[in-house]
């Protein structure tokens, strides 16, 4: 239940609340239709004698009708009542429905019932004069069962009404709920694509579901604008760092090339690296505004295999140092339509991670296909394997664990930030999967 989403939970609730109310109105109505029959079927019965005694006289021939002087036969069956005589308690006319009937003891002015077979009967006893005494007689078997009847059917089609009870209800909540759904799908696009433009459609009643939607619009219009003015903020920066940097590194080459002393040149070798390291960190970061402003890159046929072979063996200093393994296998044929720096940097990136992060005499297979009109790369090494709390920010920019740190002081930590940019330019899919000190498996769909 804790993993159901509310519109879920209120529908099942709902519907086991009314699936309740329904069973115990069910057991009521079961339970007090036989008292509702008799109390119906007890007035109708006095009324009736009370009509039939009106104008009703004994005789020596038995009881008749006398109004105005004038007598008339009586009926011993009016309305589904039937009416027998007794005088001295013994019975004088009429005729019992059933002779058990005669078992009962007269009890003048309360109403009796007794079940004979499959049949009801109520009964209904009084006084004519103090010789003799009505009792009327109604069978209410064909009311009872009418009404235990209607009780079933309505027990039969009490399922019905809840599941459509149910349904209407998730409809309506589905409706009522779309608002939200709209927040969660809009935020959702947001955050896994970060596209802080785009806004949650505004609904036309102006409710409480308007104003909040209007307040997270605003909340994401003023993130927006903040991180617009950072981008440009970081932009301008990495342009007017891009011109002092280069002047500066050419003038450390030369100043290089004119000392003499091998002394001096080693001193100024780690200046000139952390000039390169500068300068590569303006690049990276050129690249990323330009991968997040969704600028348009050229487009031309890039053969890959060529691409990764060349690749390859502009990194084999690294990896013979380590004496490293470096495998490529697939498809020499395939080829993607992009932009070659793109796809160079993207493929540079992960290979050089596999090789800076592998086990002496490690390996690293590169393997290449085309399924379904895309291409799928896949770079597998034997390294030191990245953990799972790693994992978690590894697309980050400027993200690196304490073992990254240790081991590569210059590292930038964007190289995954910039992959999984390249990736979300071409609205491909990563997929990073590894194991401490087995190795890492890096799956790229474009």
């Amino acid at each position: 239940m804790r993993h159901l989403s509310i519109k879920v939970k209120t529908i099942l609730y709902f519907v086991g609340f009314f699936t309740l109310l329904t069973i115990f109105n069910q057991a009521i109505l079961w339970s007090l239709s036989s008292q509702v029959v008799f109390n119906q079927s007890e007035d109708e019965i006095k009324e009736v004698v009370s009509d039939v005694t009106e104008n009703l006289t004994m005789t020596t021939n038995g009881p008749v009708y006398l109004d105005d002087d004038e007598q008339e036969p009586f009926i011993f069956y009016v309305e589904d009542v039937i009416f027998v005589f007794y005088q001295n308690n013994t019975l004088t006319y009429g005729a019992l429905p059933d002779d058990e009937i005669n078992l009962l003891n007269l009890n003048i002015g309360n109403t009796q019932t007794i079940e004979i077979a499959s049949n009801n009967y109520i009964i209904f006893d009084t006084y004519i004069n103090e010789n003799t005494t009505m009792r009327a007689i109604k069978n209410i078997s064909n009311v009872d069962n009418s009404v235990r009847s209607i009780l079933i059917i309505a027990a039969i089609l009490s399922p019905l009404i809840i599941s459509l009870t149910g349904i209407g209800g998730y409809l309506i909540l589905k409706r009522s709920f779309k608002p939200i759904e709209d927040v969660i799908e809009t935020t959702n696009h947001i955050k896994i694509n970060q596209d802080y433009h785009l806004r949650i459609p505004l609904r036309a009643s102006k409710d409480e579901l308007y104003h909040m939607t209007l307040g997270i619009n605003e909340m994401l219009q003023a993130t927006e604008d903040v991180l617009n003015r950072e981008k440009q903020f970081t932009s301008n920066v990495s342009h007017e760092l891009r011109t002092p940097l280069s002047v500066l590194r050419a003038q450390l080459e030369y100043l290089n090339e004119k000392l003499t002393q091998t002394t001096y040149q080693d001193d100024m070798q780690p200046i000139l690296k952390q000039m390169q390291y500068l300068e590569d960190m303006v690049k990276t970061i050129l690249m990323l505004t330009k991968l997040n402003e969704q600028k348009v890159f050229q487009v031309e046929t890039v053969e890959i295999y060529p691409l990764l072979e060349d690749l390859i063996e502009t990194l084999q200093e690294d990896y013979k140092e380590k004496q490293i393994q470096v495998n490529i296998e697939g498809n020499k044929d395939i080829t993607f339509q992009g932009d070659t720096m793109l796809i160079l940097s993207l493929l540079t990136n992960v290979i050089s991670n596999a090789i800076k992060y592998n086990k002496e005499n490690g390996q690293v297979n590169v393997s290449l296909n085309q399924i379904n009109h895309q291409l799928h790369i896949i770079i597998k090494d034997t390294g030191y394997g990245i953990s799972e709390e790693d994992l978690k920010h590894i697309e980050e920019p400027f993200y690196r664990s304490d073992a990254v740190r240790t081991q590569h002081e210059l590292s930038l930590g964007v190289g995954m930030t910039i992959v999984s940019n390249i990736i979300k330019y071409y609205q491909g899919q990563l997929n990073i999967t590894s194991e401490l000190n087995v190795g890492t498996t890096v799956t790229i769909i474009l």
